[in-house]
């Protein structure tokens, strides 16, 4: 939906029908789509906007009948960045309630903390310096209640993980999994098994 995000609440567990809301006006073409359920089960969504880079935005309801302003969270850098800004933006919620956010801006990957539950104000860290491309990202909480981002970078031909040393990722270890694989612009994803260590798919031919 051009200059919209269209959102679903399913009305069973097979989603064979559902309460469709499109929430207008919130950016002049918006991509990258991702979504949590915040406080108050309610939904919150990230997702890129061509003119003004990575966006928040929380459903005032649980069914998203109305939605907060959208806030901008980080602006593009270069005319590239602001093309393919966000691409693969993913969301979780730290284990203080408050989200945080995995993007790429300008071939950095950046966690955005957010310090309410509306991000209206947030930190941002960088975490790593792709080398090639803007590939998306994923995040998940990890057992020790601080994030885990995967992603691909192309230049190293690898799939890497950054666990973050705490809840706003100031500092990370980043690591790479894989070495010499083909294949780009697909998102690597992460979640953390009951026995506490995460789990890390991609694709690769």
């Amino acid at each position: 939906y051009y200059n919209g995000q269209g959102i679903v609440k399913c009305t069973d567990q097979e989603c064979s029908s559902g309460l469709f809301k499109l929430i207008s006006g919130i950016a002049r073409q918006p991509r990258s789509t991702s979504v949590a359920i915040g406080a108050g089960q309610r939904p919150i969504i990230t997702y890129d906007d061509s003119d003004f880079g990575l966006m928040f935005v929380r459903c005032e309801d649980v069914n998203c009948e109305t939605a907060a302003v959208p806030v901008n969270i980080d602006a593009p850098v270069g005319v590239e960045s602001a093309i393919l800004f966000g691409k693969g933006s993913a969301i979780a919620i730290g284990t203080d309630g408050y989200p945080v956010i995995s993007y790429v801006n300008d071939n950095v990957v950046r966690v955005a903390k957010c310090l309410d539950v509306d991000c209206a104000n947030s930190s941002l860290s960088t975490i790593d310096q792709q080398t090639y491309g803007l590939n998306p990202t994923d995040i998940a909480i990890g057992s020790d209640g601080m994030p885990i981002v995967t992603y691909r970078d192309d230049g190293l031909a690898a799939v890497r993980v950054g666990k973050c040393h705490d809840s706003a990722c100031a500092t990370a270890t980043v690591t790479s999994l894989t070495t010499g694989l083909e294949g780009s612009d697909n998102r690597v994803t992460v979640d953390v098994s009951n026995d506490g260590l995460p789990v890390v798919v991609f694709s690769t031919w």
